[in-house]
Formats: C-alpha cells, sequence, structure tokens
C-alpha cells in the first residue's frame, strides 16, 4: 500500500530537515548528465579525455576547440525506431461500468485528453517526449497535475489536466515497492510529496520572514521549524507545510523509463539505447583524433634547413637556445623560438644574392614540402563517422536494418532483421501503454470521470515498420506462392496504411470500402473464374460489377454537412450498403426480363436481406 498521509508528512519533513536523497540519487543523476551530453553534443570537455603522456593543457585545450562531436547524430538514430512505436497500430478503448453514460463520458474525456499538452494530445506528448527523456533522463517522472475550476456553478469540477515533467535532479527521494511507486518526492521553488489522494508542500521561510508571518494558518498547514542547536532555541528556517487533496486514488505520478538499470538491481533505469555508450565514448575520442588529424595535417607541411638564431651582434644580443645569455630572458629576434626563420605563413625566406651567379644553388635544396599522408585520415573518417554509428545501432538492436549502407539480400533477412527490432522495442511499447494508461486514468479522475473507468491500451507485436517496397516483395511472395487470400489482404492492408498515413479521411474510406469489397485479396484470374463458373451469388456479382457506381450513390445520398456514411457504425453502413446493392438488382431482373411474361419483378431470389 501507498503511504498514508501521516506517513508521508513525515517522510517529507525528514526529507526536509535532514535533506535526505534516495540511495541511487547520485547514480541516476550520472546518468542523466552522461545521456544527456551525449544527446546534445554541449559540454564537450567533461567527454573528452586528455593524453597525459604526449598532451599538455595546451593542446588538450587546443583539441577540444577543434573537437565536433557526432554522438547527437548517433543518439538520433538510433531513437529513429522508437519514434515509430507511437505511430503504429494500437488496440485502444474506454470504458465505464456504467455503460449508458460511456458514451458521454467519452466524449468529455477525448476533450481533455486533446488538451493535455497545450494543443497537444496524450498521444501526441507521448510519442516525442518518451523517446526524447527516455534517451536523455530515463529517471524523470511524469505527474499529471491540473488548475482547480474556476467555475462558481460548479466548484467541485477539477479541470484542465497537464504534465509536470520531474527530472532525475528534481526527484530527490521515493520508494517502490514491489514495482510500486509508495511516494515521490519533488524539490523545486519548494518541496512536494505525492500520495495516493494528498500532495503535502513545503515551502521554505528564512528565520526573518517567518517571525513577521500575521497571516492564520488554514486547518491544512503547520509549520515546521528547523533549529541550529539541539536545545531548539534558535530558529534556522521554517517551512509552511500544506496538505492538499487531489483525490485521484492513485499516485499521479510514473517514470518514463523501461529499461532497468543491472548497477541498481533494478531500482532505477537506463536509456533503451544504454547497450550502445562504449560506441559512444570511442565515437568521441576517434572523432576528436580526425578533427585534430583533419585541422592541423590536411595541408602539405614545410620542411626545411633553418640556422639557429645568433641574436643581434650589433645590438649586443647573444642567442642561446632562445634566451639571451646575459639576462636569461627570452631572445627578442627569434621570439625565444632559438631558429633563425620565423614560423609564420607569411614570412619570406631571404636568400642573400651571390656576386658570382654560378655560386646560386637551388632552392630546392633549401625547403622541402610533404602532403599529408591520406590513410590515416581515411581510417578516423570510416571508423568514426560510418563503423561507430552501424555498431551502436547493432548494439542497440541486434540488427543492421537501419544502418544507412547496408543492403540486405533477402526478404527473409529483412523480415529476421524487423523481428530484432520489434524484440527490442517490446518493453518501451509496453511501458508507452502503461505510461498512456496512467495519465488518460489520472485525467478521467480528475474531471471526476475515474469512478468505474477502465483504459484499453497495448500495441501489437508487429509494429508495421515495412517500408512499401518491403511490404510489395511480400505481396510479390505470397502471390507466386498461392498464399491465401486473407495473407494478401493483410498484406494490401499494410500498404494502403504506408501510402496514406498522412490522409487519415481517405485512409478512413478506403479501409470501409475495403471491407465491402467482395472477392478480397482474390487475384484478378480468381475472381473470373469464380464469376464464370457460376460458384457466387449474383449479389457478390452486382456489388463486384458496380462497385464504384454503387459507393459512388452512397456518397452522393449519405455524406452532407452533418452526416459521413464513412464514420457511420459498421452495422448502420452494412444495411445502407444491402439496401443500394438489392435495388440494382431488381433493375437488373426488370430490364432483363421478357416483356410478355410479367415486370420481372417475381424473382427476388437473388437478394440480400
Amino acid at each position: 500500500m501507498p503511504y498514508t498521509l501521516e506517513q508521508g508528512k513525515k517522510i517529507l519533513k525528514d526529507t526536509i530537515q535532514f535533506n535526505l536523497r534516495h540511495r541511487d540519487y547520485e547514480r541516476v543523476n550520472k546518468i542523466a548528465d552522461m545521456y544527456t551530453r551525449y544527446t546534445t553534443g554541449e559540454d564537450v570537455q567533461s567527454l573528452l579525455r586528455r593524453f597525459t603522456p604526449r598532451e599538455d593543457e595546451a593542446l588538450f585545450a587546443q583539441r577540444v576547440n577543434l573537437t565536433q562531436v557526432t554522438t547527437g547524430a548517433i543518439v538520433n538514430a538510433l531513437a529513429s525506431p522508437m519514434y515509430k512505436v507511437g505511430r503504429s497500430h494500437a488496440s485502444k478503448h474506454i470504458t465505464w461500468e456504467d455503460k449508458k453514460s460511456t458514451e458521454e463520458n467519452a466524449l468529455t474525456l477525448s476533450k481533455a485528453t486533446n488538451k493535455f499538452f497545450g494543443k497537444k494530445s496524450v498521444e501526441s506528448y507521448l510519442n516525442t517526449r518518451m523517446v526524447e527523456l527516455d534517451c536523455s533522463d530515463p529517471n524523470t517522472f511524469i505527474v499529471v497535475e491540473f488548475k482547480e475550476s474556476v467555475d462558481p456553478k460548479n466548484p467541485k469540477v477539477k479541470a484542465s489536466p497537464y504534465p509536470y515533467e520531474v527530472n532525475s535532479k528534481e526527484a530527490i527521494n521515493y520508494l517502490y515497492i514491489n514495482n510500486e511507486l509508495q511516494f515521490l518526492i519533488v524539490k523545486n521553488d519548494k518541496h512536494a510529496i505525492y500520495l495516493q489522494d494528498q500532495v503535502i508542500t513545503g515551502e521554505y521561510y528564512t528565520k526573518e520572514s517567518y517571525i513577521s508571518y500575521t497571516e492564520a494558518l488554514f486547518p491544512n498547514q503547520e509549520w515546521l521549524l528547523i533549529y541550529t542547536d539541539e536545545k531548539q532555541t534558535d530558529i534556522k528556517e521554517a517551512h509552511l507545510i500544506t496538505t492538499l487533496d487531489h483525490l485521484g486514488g492513485e499516485i499521479p505520478a510514473i517514470r518514463v523509463g523501461s529499461n532497468r538499470d543491472l548497477t541498481t538491481r533494478g531500482r532505477t533505469c537506463v536509456p533503451m539505447i544504454h547497450a550502445a555508450m562504449p560506441f559512444f565514448e570511442k565515437s568521441i575520442k576517434t572523432v576528436s583524433e580526425f578533427d585534430l588529424t583533419n585541422c592541423l595535417h590536411t595541408f602539405p607541411q614545410k620542411i626545411q634547413y633553418d640556422e639557429v638564431c645568433q641574436g643581434d651582434f650589433e645590438k649586443g644580443i647573444m642567442c642561446n637556445k632562445g634566451k639571451i645569455t646575459t639576462t636569461n630572458n627570452f631572445c627578442p629576434v627569434c621570439k625565444g623560438s632559438g631558429w633563425k626563420t620565423h614560423t609564420s605563413a607569411a614570412d619570406i625566406i631571404r636568400v642573400r644574392l651571390p656576386k658570382d651567379m654560378k655560386d646560386m644553388v637551388s632552392l630546392e635544396n633549401y625547403i622541402s614540402y610533404k602532403g599529408p599522408a591520406l590513410d590515416l585520415l581515411e581510417y578516423q573518417k570510416k571508423l568514426a563517422l560510418y563503423e561507430l554509428p552501424q555498431l551502436a545501432m547493432k548494439a542497440v538492436y541486434t540488427s543492421e536494418l537501419y544502418s544507412s549502407d547496408n543492403v540486405t539480400a533477402t526478404a527473409t533477412e529483412k523480415n529476421i532483421d524487423l523481428e530484432s527490432v520489434y524484440d527490442t522495442l517490446k518493453p518501451f511499447a509496453d511501458h508507452y501503454s502503461d505510461v498512456y494508461k496512467h495519465i488518460v486514468t489520472m485525467i478521467a479522475s480528475f474531471i471526476d470521470l475515474g469512478n468505474g473507468i477502465k483504459v484499453h491500451h497495448s500495441f501489437y507485436k508487429d509494429f508495421k515498420m515495412k517500408t512499401v517496397s518491403m511490404l510489395l516483395s511480400d505481396l510479390d511472395v505470397a502471390n507466386k506462392s498461392g498464399a491465401e487470400s486473407y495473407v494478401k489482404s493483410e498484406i494490401n492492408k499494410d500498404i494502403t496504411d504506408k501510402l496514406y498515413i498522412d490522409k487519415p479521411d481517405e485512409l478512413m474510406k478506403i479501409k470501409v470500402k475495403t471491407r465491402f469489397y467482395p472477392f478480397n485479396g482474390k487475384s484478378v484470374d480468381e475472381i473470373n473464374n469464380i464469376i464464370l463458373n457460376d460458384i457466387t451469388t449474383k449479389y457478390n456479382k452486382v456489388l463486384y460489377a458496380n462497385f464504384d457506381y454503387i459507393f459512388d450513390q452512397i456518397e452522393a445520398e449519405y455524406i452532407t454537412k452533418t452526416v459521413n456514411f464513412y464514420r457511420m457504425e459498421g452495422n448502420k453502413q452494412a444495411e445502407i450498403v444491402k439496401t443500394k446493392v438489392n435495388e440494382l438488382i431488381l433493375e437488373i431482373n426488370a430490364e432483363s426480363a421478357p416483356n410478355d411474361f410479367g415486370s420481372g419483378t417475381e424473382n427476388n431470389t437473388d437478394q440480400v436481406v
């Protein structure tokens, strides 16, 4: 059982007074700090390591300035399949024990869930934030907060639920028992503990502000005084403890992460992409070396014979390895280098013109330029920009399906790779469903619709991530192998979903028409064989031959500003289609019957009742 009100007050007061933190606080903040840097590429200094034996502080600082880490791009590639989970097909429905009010309740709840995150719905919010938070700080909690209704006619109704994200640093104390959250303490501008039906806050006051506090306390308020000494003679600070009822029936917080951290024996979480961590670190090192080599060595290197600096005899300056012999100060002639030639690229090396032209020596004997060795650069480039990202992808998904340069030989291998991706995503998808159900349940409670509610949400094992080309390949194999019609029908359905993913109204229309299409999944040859051998009803023949005409008639009659055939219940749609087909059968029978043998309306045996 979650903590009671009195237990919650005590743990909140102890946390404030003794500055308590949960046992894994340092670990979760280390994870959040590390993966935030991997994801954003910011604060590169903390990601790089200095090569102590051959790199001083100045050279390390130079390498830091030159390095542009690519871990953000790798994380983005790893997160791409995770974003597809929220866009996959899910089984979802919400019911109440009181069946009579289900339709009305669903409409009211839908309005609240569609404005959960500004103008975005719960699903739109989770589709992005679940992935972003899992990749950067999986120990973040999503808390469902709400603003009280300001409607004076109905002050009990709670309105406008919204998400409040509590990161690892802010979630200072919490406890799980048997995978159930007992309490959550958050520290921002004030402390707050979330319980099953209450939220208790602790607002900080200095000694002076406490003494000058003159307002009367409400029944749900009390002071927590912290003293400087054991005898409690001198107040150090004060906290105003306030208890508020949310009456949600459960703690309105749920953790984002789904991948348990083995280091903490599963008490906390690591990102789903945690298996790629060694390749993030290798990528940072390799990219740093590549950037440094690319900047310092990808131009012709000048190598020349040079003379040591002697100083300036006319000014009485004697140079010895860059220092003036008499004062030990840097030589102003060579700037302390000890060499006669300046190192600036703008310098011109002047060679005295000899009096006799035969004494001239080719300048090639003085200076030589050497081009860079490109083999090392190519190796570093290939390792940093191609191999390490591919290895990171394979470490997480045990698959190379999403590698940019991967070419899978057969459709079978593609399916095997996709199965590996699906297996990796399944725990994340299951937890997505848990988070969705929790948020919707809390929203319903906060708008007084939580009594008897049942929220169902689950993703199918197949996340439908195949491309159109892969699906077309599957369909071709199904046709050639003589697969059953329902198999081909499912593949066609998946292709339609892909093609019309951004046209929901058109997709709905196609799905309805597909449901009524006779001989669905049959090839043209199979359909012709069925019709020619007269092994189907006249109803099916008429519907098949006049399919588009029938639905054009239905759309003209049943799609108006207030009525939409494609949004009707399935039974109602079926009745309308049957009526239209039967009317057409009567017309056909009437026209085909001989005039001297009646009107042709006596034989209606081909109609569907």
